[in-house]
C-alpha cells in the first residue's frame, strides 16, 4: 500500500478505484491463503485418521488373536482336567 488510500486532490476517482483494486487483490491473496492452510489441514487431518483406522484394526487384530488363544488354553485345560479326573478315578478303582 504505497499510495494513500484516502483521495487526493489530483484524481480523487483515480486513487479511490486504484486503491480499491489493491485492496480487493490483497483480500484475494489472503483468502486464497486462508483457503490453502485448510485444505492442507484437512488432508493432514484424513491422514491422521486413516493412520489411527490402521492402528485401531491392528489392534483389535491382536485382541481377537489374543481372545482366540485363550479360548484353546481354556480348551485344553478343560480337556486335561477330564482325562486327570478319569485317572484319578481309574486308581481309585485299583487300589479298591
Amino acid at each position: 500500500m504505497d499510495k494513500q488510500l484516502s483521495p487526493t486532490e489530483n484524481n480523487p476517482t483515480n486513487d479511490f478505484v486504484d486503491n480499491s483494486e489493491r485492496v480487493l487483490k490483497d483480500t484475494v491473496k489472503i483468502l486464497q491463503t486462508c483457503m490453502e492452510t485448510l485444505t492442507s489441514t484437512m488432508d493432514k487431518n484424513k491422514e491422521n485418521q486413516s493412520n489411527m483406522s490402521t492402528i485401531d484394526n491392528q489392534q483389535s487384530s491382536t485382541i481377537q488373536q489374543k481372545e482366540s488363544i485363550i479360548d484353546d488354553l481354556n480348551n485344553k485345560y478343560q480337556q486335561i482336567t477330564e482325562i486327570l479326573d478319569e485317572n484319578n478315578k481309574k486308581s481309585k478303582e485299583e487300589l479298591t
